[in-house]
Parts: C-alpha cells; sequence; structure tokens
C-alpha cells in the first residue's frame, strides 16, 4: 500500500487539486449557465457556450497557479492556446450530451428532457463529468510540462579514468606479451633420437673415411 502510494502519490494529490479547481470552475459554470437560461431566455446550447468560457478561464488561473503551478512554465499564450483548445474540445463533448438529450430524447419527452433542470442535468453533470476526465487527461499531458530535469532519469558520468585506457594498463599488457614469448623461446630442444635415426628437418650425415680405409684403396 505504501510503495503504491509513494508511485501514485502525486497523481493523486494533482486530481485532488484539479477537482478542487474543477469544483470551483462547475460552481461558475452552472450558476451562470442558470442565470443565462432564466434571466436573458437564450438559446441552450448558446448560453451554455458562454458560461463554459468563462468557467474555463477561472479554471486555467487555478490550475496553472495552484495544481501544477510546480510543472515548467512554457508561456502564458501558449499554455492558454492549448488550454482553450483542449477545453474546446470538452465543451463539444458536453454540448453533445446535452444536444441528445434536449434535442434527441425531448423530441420524446418534451415535457421532462425539454426543462431547465434537464438541461442543467445533461450539461453541468454528465457533459461536464466526461469533460473533465478528458481535460485533466489532456492539461497534465501538453498544456503544463514536466519540468526538464525530471523529464527523464539522470545519466550517470562514467570518470575520465574508465573511458580510455592508461599507460599503466598498456605497459602490463606488453609486458605479458613479452613473457609468453620468453617462455616458448626457453623451452629445451628435443634430445636426439635412436642411434641411426635422424631429426625432421636435418640433412643425412656423410660417413666418414678412416685412415686406414684410404690405404687399402690404395694397395693394388
Amino acid at each position: 500500500m505504501r510503495r503504491a502510494y509513494e508511485r501514485f502519490g502525486h497523481l493523486v494529490r494533482e486530481l485532488g487539486k484539479f477537482g478542487v479547481v474543477g469544483g470551483v470552475a462547475f460552481v461558475v459554470d452552472t450558476a451562470l449557465l442558470a442565470y443565462l437560461l432564466e434571466a436573458h431566455r437564450l438559446e441552450s446550447l448558446t448560453a451554455k457556450t458562454l458560461a463554459t468560457v468563462v468557467s474555463a478561464s477561472v479554471a486555467f488561473v487555478g490550475n496553472r497557479f495552484w495544481t501544477w503551478r510546480h510543472r515548467e512554465r512554457s508561456g502564458l499564450t501558449r499554455e492558454y492556446s492549448l488550454y482553450f483548445v483542449f477545453n474546446v474540445v470538452g465543451l463539444l463533448i458536453a454540448l453533445t450530451v446535452l444536444w441528445i438529450s434536449h434535442y434527441g430524447l425531448g423530441a420524446i419527452w418534451p415535457g421532462v428532457f425539454r426543462t431547465t433542470a434537464a438541461d442543467l442535468v445533461a450539461a453541468s453533470v454528465v457533459g461536464t463529468g466526461f469533460g473533465t476526465l478528458f481535460r485533466f487527461w489532456s492539461y497534465r499531458r501538453f498544456v503544463f510540462l514536466v519540468p526538464t530535469a525530471a523529464a527523464g532519469p539522470a545519466v550517470a558520468l562514467r570518470p575520465a579514468t574508465d573511458a580510455l585506457p592508461t599507460a599503466a594498463a598498456e605497459s602490463a599488457a606488453a609486458a605479458a606479451t613479452a613473457d609468453a614469448g620468453t617462455t616458448v623461446d626457453a623451452q629445451p630442444a628435443p634430445g636426439p633420437g635412436p642411434r641411426g635415426s635422424r631429426r625432421p628437418g636435418m640433412a643425412p650425415r656423410t660417413p666418414e673415411v678412416t685412415g686406414s680405409a684410404t690405404e687399402s684403396s690404395r694397395i693394388p
């Protein structure tokens, strides 16, 4: 259990902060949506779009300066641009759920699904729930980047003595080679074999002529 917390603890903390920021943005979104629907009688999709733009801006401030304040800052323009793009995708998810509820199911049961309460549940509960899951993943992955120093494992530097062979190592190798050659040269030559035999590679010996044999060859 402890190992799992050490591994996923940072993710749990980020998700908790993201949930708090999302809760504040949810209140802003829901209150503004209800106000636009009741006070100004705006069309449902238009009211939801305006409420989402305002609540998303509130959420951006909270996530940038609290949830992921330890992440690397890559520029306010880049971050808010990507944040806006992913919020558009989240908004499309919520609008799709609202469209299915208000116009799809509302065509069948208009007294149930074409009401302010049904629009609030479809847009702010179901649609926002799916959109929030997508936003958390996309913000964490693309908008608020991991610090460069923590992006990958540290590479250990090898000492210079390990990179290049030393002069002592080269001398030891040369000495070992010389000792091997001396050992081969110091081996004794093979002794003479049996009488009358010759060693391989030697020319046959010419028999010596004695003086008596020379004298006898002169007698007629």
